[in-house]
Protein backbone atom coordinates (compact mmCIF):
# COMPACT_ATOMS: atom_id res chain seq x y z
CA UNK A 1 0.00 0.00 0.00
CA UNK A 2 2.40 2.52 0.41
CA UNK A 3 3.69 2.68 -3.06
CA UNK A 4 -0.16 4.13 -3.52
CA UNK A 5 0.18 6.10 -0.85
CA UNK A 6 3.26 7.80 -2.52
CA UNK A 7 1.36 7.61 -6.22
CA UNK A 8 -0.95 9.42 -4.91
CA UNK A 9 0.00 12.00 -2.00
CA UNK A 10 2.61 13.30 -5.13
CA UNK A 11 -0.27 13.95 -7.09
CA UNK A 12 -3.26 14.91 -4.50
CA UNK A 13 -1.39 15.97 -1.44
CA UNK A 14 -3.39 15.97 1.37
CA UNK A 15 -6.62 15.23 -0.63
CA UNK A 16 -5.11 11.73 -1.03
CA UNK A 17 -6.90 10.20 2.02
CA UNK A 18 -10.31 11.84 0.59
CA UNK A 19 -10.03 10.14 -2.64
CA UNK A 20 -9.31 6.14 -0.31
CA UNK A 21 -12.05 6.64 1.91
CA UNK A 22 -14.11 7.44 -0.80
CA UNK A 23 -12.89 4.83 -3.04
CA UNK A 24 -12.81 2.54 0.20
CA UNK A 25 -16.32 3.19 0.75
CA UNK A 26 -17.69 2.64 -2.93
CA UNK A 27 -16.15 -0.88 -3.15
CA UNK A 28 -17.34 -1.83 0.17
CA UNK A 29 -21.04 -0.28 -0.57
CA UNK A 30 -20.71 -1.60 -4.50
CA UNK A 31 -19.93 -4.49 -6.64
CA UNK A 32 -17.84 -2.43 -9.97
CA UNK A 33 -15.19 -3.06 -11.98
CA UNK A 34 -12.67 -0.25 -11.73
CA UNK A 35 -11.66 1.16 -15.33
CA UNK A 36 -8.27 3.25 -15.03
CA UNK A 37 -6.45 5.33 -17.73
CA UNK A 38 -3.16 5.02 -15.28
CA UNK A 39 -3.07 8.75 -15.36
CA UNK A 40 -6.13 10.70 -14.18
CA UNK A 41 -9.28 8.96 -14.91
CA UNK A 42 -10.75 6.30 -13.10
CA UNK A 43 -14.61 4.83 -13.83
CA UNK A 44 -16.79 2.65 -11.48
CA UNK A 45 -19.18 0.55 -13.98
CA UNK A 46 -21.24 -2.08 -14.21
CA UNK A 47 -23.11 -4.06 -16.66
CA UNK A 48 -21.95 -1.14 -19.26
CA UNK A 49 -23.20 1.65 -17.02
CA UNK A 50 -21.24 3.90 -14.87
CA UNK A 51 -21.98 5.07 -11.73
CA UNK A 52 -19.85 7.53 -10.97
CA UNK A 53 -16.30 8.79 -13.17
CA UNK A 54 -13.10 10.57 -11.16
CA UNK A 55 -10.72 12.87 -12.30
CA UNK A 56 -7.54 13.17 -10.85
CA UNK A 57 -5.37 16.78 -10.95
CA UNK A 58 -2.74 18.23 -8.99
CA UNK A 59 -4.38 18.51 -5.20
CA UNK A 60 -7.63 17.82 -5.95
CA UNK A 61 -9.84 15.52 -8.12
CA UNK A 62 -13.41 15.77 -9.61
CA UNK A 63 -16.41 13.82 -9.09
CA UNK A 64 -18.74 12.93 -12.09
CA UNK A 65 -22.12 11.74 -11.30
CA UNK A 66 -25.10 11.90 -13.67
CA UNK A 67 -28.87 12.44 -12.85
CA UNK A 68 -31.11 11.10 -14.86
CA UNK A 69 -34.69 12.06 -14.35
CA UNK A 70 -35.73 9.64 -11.71
CA UNK A 71 -32.61 10.84 -9.91
CA UNK A 72 -32.53 14.69 -9.95
CA UNK A 73 -36.49 14.13 -8.59
CA UNK A 74 -35.56 12.01 -5.49
CA UNK A 75 -32.40 14.64 -5.22
CA UNK A 76 -34.86 17.83 -5.09
CA UNK A 77 -37.19 16.15 -2.76
CA UNK A 78 -34.41 15.86 -0.12
CA UNK A 79 -32.30 18.72 -0.99
CA UNK A 80 -32.65 20.42 1.95
CA UNK A 81 -30.75 18.00 3.79
CA UNK A 82 -27.75 19.04 1.78
CA UNK A 83 -25.39 21.82 2.06
CA UNK A 84 -26.10 25.09 0.29
CA UNK A 85 -23.30 25.43 -1.60
CA UNK A 86 -23.72 21.86 -2.68
CA UNK A 87 -27.52 22.64 -3.83
CA UNK A 88 -26.80 25.59 -5.79
CA UNK A 89 -23.78 23.95 -7.44
CA UNK A 90 -26.65 21.15 -8.31
CA UNK A 91 -29.23 23.90 -9.91
CA UNK A 92 -26.08 25.59 -11.87
CA UNK A 93 -24.77 22.27 -13.58
CA UNK A 94 -26.21 21.86 -17.04
CA UNK A 95 -28.92 19.58 -18.09
CA UNK A 96 -28.64 17.62 -21.37
CA UNK A 97 -30.47 15.15 -23.08
CA UNK A 98 -29.20 11.91 -20.77
CA UNK A 99 -29.48 14.09 -17.76
CA UNK A 100 -27.75 16.56 -15.45
CA UNK A 101 -23.95 15.89 -15.45
CA UNK A 102 -22.28 17.40 -12.34
CA UNK A 103 -18.77 17.95 -12.42
CA UNK A 104 -17.92 18.56 -8.68
CA UNK A 105 -14.05 19.50 -7.51
CA UNK A 106 -13.20 17.82 -3.91
CA UNK A 107 -10.54 19.00 -2.26
CA UNK A 108 -8.87 18.03 1.50
CA UNK A 109 -12.20 18.96 3.05
CA UNK A 110 -14.19 17.23 0.99
CA UNK A 111 -17.36 15.27 2.88
CA UNK A 112 -17.45 11.92 1.75
CA UNK A 113 -20.76 10.96 3.41
CA UNK A 114 -22.75 13.53 0.88
CA UNK A 115 -20.76 11.89 -1.97
CA UNK A 116 -21.93 8.76 -0.64
CA UNK A 117 -25.31 10.01 -0.45
CA UNK A 118 -25.58 11.14 -3.97
CA UNK A 119 -24.21 7.79 -5.21
CA UNK A 120 -27.20 6.10 -2.94
CA UNK A 121 -29.69 7.97 -5.03
CA UNK A 122 -27.58 7.61 -8.71
CA UNK A 123 -27.84 3.99 -7.20
CA UNK A 124 -28.37 1.81 -4.46
CA UNK A 125 -25.78 -0.14 -2.84
CA UNK A 126 -25.48 -3.60 -4.98
CA UNK A 127 -23.41 -5.53 -2.58
CA UNK A 128 -25.05 -8.15 -0.45
CA UNK A 129 -24.35 -8.00 3.28
CA UNK A 130 -21.36 -10.03 4.18
CA UNK A 131 -22.54 -13.59 5.40
CA UNK A 132 -20.38 -14.46 8.26
CA UNK A 133 -22.28 -17.97 9.31
CA UNK A 134 -19.57 -20.51 9.06
CA UNK A 135 -17.02 -17.85 8.16
CA UNK A 136 -13.63 -18.26 9.98
CA UNK A 137 -12.57 -14.64 11.59
CA UNK A 138 -9.27 -14.65 12.81
CA UNK A 139 -8.34 -11.66 15.96
CA UNK A 140 -7.54 -8.96 13.44
CA UNK A 141 -11.06 -9.31 11.87
CA UNK A 142 -9.36 -11.24 8.51
CA UNK A 143 -11.50 -13.79 7.20
CA UNK A 144 -9.21 -16.89 7.08
CA UNK A 145 -11.46 -19.36 5.40
CA UNK A 146 -11.91 -16.94 2.14
CA UNK A 147 -7.46 -16.43 2.13
CA UNK A 148 -6.21 -18.36 -0.54
CA UNK A 149 -3.19 -18.78 1.68
CA UNK A 150 -5.82 -20.89 4.11
CA UNK A 151 -4.82 -24.33 4.05
CA UNK A 152 -7.81 -25.40 2.80
CA UNK A 153 -7.99 -23.86 -0.84
CA UNK A 154 -4.21 -22.85 -0.39
CA UNK A 155 -3.50 -21.34 -4.16
CA UNK A 156 -0.30 -19.22 -3.73
CA UNK A 157 0.35 -18.21 -7.25
CA UNK A 158 -3.26 -16.72 -7.60
CA UNK A 159 -2.78 -14.91 -4.16
CA UNK A 160 1.11 -13.53 -6.01
CA UNK A 161 -0.98 -12.02 -8.92
CA UNK A 162 -3.38 -11.16 -7.30
CA UNK A 163 -1.69 -9.35 -4.26
CA UNK A 164 0.77 -7.54 -7.07
CA UNK A 165 -2.48 -5.66 -9.10
CA UNK A 166 -4.25 -5.14 -5.86
CA UNK A 167 -1.45 -3.39 -3.54
CA UNK A 168 2.31 -3.41 -5.74
CA UNK A 169 3.43 -1.21 -9.02
CA UNK A 170 1.98 -2.68 -11.73
CA UNK A 171 5.42 -2.13 -13.57
CA UNK A 172 7.29 -4.46 -10.96
CA UNK A 173 7.66 -8.14 -11.88
CA UNK A 174 5.15 -9.82 -9.12
CA UNK A 175 6.97 -11.59 -6.16
CA UNK A 176 5.85 -14.11 -3.71
CA UNK A 177 4.99 -12.61 -0.33
CA UNK A 178 3.29 -16.02 0.64
CA UNK A 179 5.76 -16.22 3.70
CA UNK A 180 5.10 -13.15 5.34
CA UNK A 181 1.84 -12.31 4.07
CA UNK A 182 0.16 -13.70 7.83
CA UNK A 183 2.10 -15.54 10.21
CA UNK A 184 -1.06 -16.95 11.59
CA UNK A 185 -3.17 -16.49 14.65
CA UNK A 186 -1.09 -19.86 16.33
CA UNK A 187 0.43 -19.13 20.00
CA UNK A 188 4.41 -17.98 18.89
CA UNK A 189 3.76 -17.02 15.23
CA UNK A 190 4.59 -13.49 15.69
CA UNK A 191 1.08 -11.92 14.63
CA UNK A 192 1.95 -8.36 15.47
CA UNK A 193 -2.35 -8.29 16.17
CA UNK A 194 -2.13 -11.22 18.37
CA UNK A 195 0.42 -9.42 20.26
CA UNK A 196 -1.28 -6.26 20.66
CA UNK A 197 -4.40 -7.90 21.93
CA UNK A 198 -2.49 -9.83 24.82
CA UNK A 199 -1.03 -6.81 25.30
CA UNK A 200 -4.82 -4.89 25.49
CA UNK A 201 -5.65 -7.82 27.65
CA UNK A 202 -8.70 -8.27 24.88
CA UNK A 203 -9.92 -11.01 22.92
CA UNK A 204 -9.54 -9.38 19.60
CA UNK A 205 -9.28 -6.43 17.57
CA UNK A 206 -13.24 -6.09 17.54
CA UNK A 207 -12.98 -5.20 21.02
CA UNK A 208 -10.26 -2.10 20.26
CA UNK A 209 -11.37 1.41 19.17
CA UNK A 210 -9.05 1.77 16.63
CA UNK A 211 -8.01 5.37 17.84
CA UNK A 212 -4.84 4.38 19.09
CA UNK A 213 -3.56 1.54 17.52
CA UNK A 214 -0.50 0.65 17.41
CA UNK A 215 -0.30 -2.01 14.98
CA UNK A 216 -1.52 -0.34 11.73
CA UNK A 217 -1.34 -1.39 8.36
CA UNK A 218 -4.74 -2.62 8.46
CA UNK A 219 -5.68 -2.83 4.82
CA UNK A 220 -7.94 -0.21 4.00
CA UNK A 221 -10.25 -0.63 1.17
CA UNK A 222 -9.69 2.47 -0.30
CA UNK A 223 -5.81 2.07 -0.25
CA UNK A 224 -5.11 -0.08 -2.77
CA UNK A 225 -4.54 0.22 -6.38
CA UNK A 226 -6.98 1.75 -8.81
CA UNK A 227 -8.08 0.27 -11.99
CA UNK A 228 -9.11 -3.39 -9.69
CA UNK A 229 -12.09 -6.04 -11.18
CA UNK A 230 -14.89 -6.58 -8.91
CA UNK A 231 -13.70 -10.14 -8.65
CA UNK A 232 -9.93 -8.63 -7.50
CA UNK A 233 -11.88 -6.72 -4.84
CA UNK A 234 -13.82 -9.37 -3.77
CA UNK A 235 -10.70 -11.84 -3.29
CA UNK A 236 -7.61 -9.21 -2.72
CA UNK A 237 -9.15 -6.80 -0.76
CA UNK A 238 -12.40 -7.81 1.15
CA UNK A 239 -11.38 -10.09 2.94
CA UNK A 240 -8.70 -8.38 4.62
CA UNK A 241 -10.80 -5.54 5.67
CA UNK A 242 -11.10 -6.63 9.61
CA UNK A 243 -11.40 -3.11 10.54
CA UNK A 244 -14.66 -2.74 8.74
CA UNK A 245 -15.98 -5.84 9.37
CA UNK A 246 -15.67 -5.79 13.26
CA UNK A 247 -17.11 -2.24 12.67
CA UNK A 248 -20.44 -3.73 10.87
CA UNK A 249 -20.34 -6.40 13.02
CA UNK A 250 -21.32 -3.94 16.46
CA UNK A 251 -23.73 -1.96 14.37
CA UNK A 252 -25.47 -4.92 13.30
CA UNK A 253 -25.52 -5.78 17.39
CA UNK A 254 -26.99 -2.48 18.15
CA UNK A 255 -29.89 -2.72 15.57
Amino acid sequence: MAEYFDRMDALLGDTSRVLSDFVGRIRMEYVMDEFYDGKDEVKFRRSGKTLVTLYLHEGYFTVLIIFGKAEREKFEAQQAAFPAEFCEFYHASRTYHDGKWMFYDVHADGDVDMLMRLLHIRKRPNRKPEKLAGAVISLCGNRCDQCLLHQNHFEPEKFTVGEKHCYFSWDEPAQDHTNDACPGCMPGKGCKYRKCAAEKDIFSCGECDYEHCTTEHFTEPGCCNLGITAEEVAQFILPYCGKERFTAIKSAKTK
